[in-house]
């Protein structure tokens, strides 16, 4: 088994102090994330008179992103946009919950006008074997697929994660007429399964499955933090908010623990 060791990345977003506007808009550019863990976002506000809201987005693939036309929002298990606060003259450190991907673009705005500015540094740590950048986990879990029940079914494939850690599910939602919730389960010994059939199923709290949504039209990445085993599956559903059914895609990526 190769040495692995983690190399420790700064990155900077916004070096010196910059205004932001009353909407959300583009703030520096993307960042490379690729195989990197334990990212960290680091958000100082220096204007004085009112806070700042920041959000990610995330690019699985590609080369970098000039907007965030097509990415993947970083999202709480509801769907719900992931919104990074901090008041005026505040100094805060926001784990971004273990996700991964290939590339980080964030947008922001004043809390209430257009007197924040900001600056923003990225952290995190680059697993690497003998001097070499392990290759990360970047996997199809669903190709498009249409949903037809409200009614949990199994479906895509299994996909390997073992020795695999900063998990993240990005799901896409492609007709805009329904949303779509997922439910994942994990195998932790044996060949690839075919079914969700005697899985553990993963829990947000004790007794409390682990649902996961994308809204209608939209793209979510939902990280699932301290989760490991040997393969994934996911069941998948129709929400109840719109008036069709989802057209439901999955991917999964996720950095190396060990090698």
């Amino acid at each position: 088994m190769a040495k692995l060791l983690r190399v420790p990345v700064r990155k900077s977003i916004l070096a010196t102090a910059t205004a932001l506007g009353s909407s959300f808009g583009k703030i520096g550019s993307a960042i490379n994330i690729e195989g990197m863990v334990g990212l960290t976002l680091h958000v100082a506000e220096s204007g004085g008179v009112e806070g700042a809201k920041v959000r990610a987005y995330i690019a699985c693939d590609g080369s970098a992103p000039a907007d965030s036309t097509g990415l993947f929002q970083l999202a709480s298990a509801n769907g719900a946009e992931s919104e990074f606060v901090l008041a005026a003259s505040e100094k805060r450190s926001f784990s971004l919950g273990q996700v991964s991907g290939k590339y980080l673009l964030l947008y922001a705005k004043g809390a209430a006008g257009t007197d924040a500015q900001i600056t923003v540094f990225v952290t995190g740590s680059i697993p690497t074997a003998n001097g070499q950048v392990v290759r990360p986990l970047a996997a199809t879990v669903l190709t498009a697929t249409a949903l037809a029940s409200t009614s949990y079914a199994d479906k895509g494939s299994a996909v390997s994660i073992q020795g695999m850690s900063e998990l993240t599910l990005h799901l896409a939602e492609s007709v805009g007429t329904e949303g779509a919730k997922v439910k994942v389960f994990i195998a932790h010994a044996g060949s690839a399964p075919t079914a969700t059939t005697d899985l553990q199923e993963v829990s947000a709290a004790a007794g409390t499955a682990l649902e996961l949504t994308v809204l209608k039209g939209e793209k979510a990445s939902h990280p699932i933090p301290g989760v490991t085993g040997k393969y994934l599956m996911i069941q998948a559903a129709d929400t109840t908010e719109g008036t069709g059914h989802a057209t439901l895609a999955v991917t999964i990526s996720g950095s190396v623990t060990n090698v």
